[in-house]
């Protein structure tokens, strides 16, 4: 069983894949942003 601790750092980080994914598309259907990706 995960603690707490081990509860937050997982819906970070599925919050931090989200957030990526999320940036990744909008880079994607908007091109002039794109630069601004790593």
């Amino acid at each position: 069983m995960l603690g707490t601790c081990g509860i937050i750092a997982f819906n970070r980080t599925i919050q931090e894949l989200k957030y990526d994914v999320t940036l990744i598309l909008t880079a994607d259907r908007l091109p002039s942003i794109a630069p601004y990706r790593n």
